[in-house]
């Protein structure tokens, strides 16, 4: 398993966050969706590889905070 909670570009540029994904395939990869509140991708969680992971409140709702999308 490969877990990430930093940010980067929608464009994947950023350099630190690709790190925690030159795994070999057969492990999981978890990433942050990011705390911009906002229905972007962000990277590495919009990695096709990675399993992106947001925050929610007690209620179990989104934590206003919590980057979301169907990606």
């Amino acid at each position: 398993m490969a877990s990430s909670s930093s940010s980067g570009a929608a464009d994947g540029t950023s350099g630190e966050c690709g790190s925690a994904f030159m795994a070999p395939r057969t492990v999981l990869r978890f990433a942050s969706a990011g705390n911009r509140g906002q229905e972007v991708l962000a990277y590495p969680a919009a990695y096709k590889e990675a399993i992106g992971v947001a925050s929610a409140n007690l209620l179990d709702q989104r934590s206003s905070f919590s980057n979301f999308g169907d990606n």
